[in-house]
């Protein structure tokens, strides 16, 4: 299966992509499920928005953080290498293997939470 390559330019978009793959249906790409991702994007988010409990070495947020951040911007998405997220963002599997209707319902709240959110935001990690 091939990837898709999404590129959002709302919340609102990222809201009926949700709605559409909760109510149709879909093909885990990877290892993740909906809901799995879901969780993946509410803690990011709010980890955006609170503050990260954790920060690199200040010599790696000061040569290779803004580096890797630029790169990303300036294409678009994540490298397809597979890189592992942090600990605290990587959601644990499904109990059933069904989607968790509560973690897809939290990510949809907190991007809302998101798109209002007034700042100021917080050092980013990396």
């Amino acid at each position: 299966m091939e990837r898709r390559v999404l590129m959002f330019r709302s919340a609102q978009e990222v809201l009926d992509e949700i709605d559409r793959l909760e109510k149709s249906g879909y093909e885990k790409g990877r290892k993740w499920s909906l809901s799995q991702v879901c969780d993946h994007i509410a803690k990011t988010l709010t980890m955006g928005m609170q503050g990260s409990p954790s920060r690199m070495p200040w010599i790696l947020r000061k040569t290779i953080g803004p580096l890797m951040i630029s790169w990303i911007i300036k294409r678009g998405r994540l490298p397809t290498m597979t890189l592992a997220a942090p600990k605290p963002l990587i959601p644990k599997p499904p109990k059933r293997g069904d989607d968790d209707p509560a973690k897809i319902d939290w990510c949809r709240s907190v991007i809302r939470e998101a798109e209002s959110f007034a700042g100021p935001l917080p050092p980013y990690p990396l």
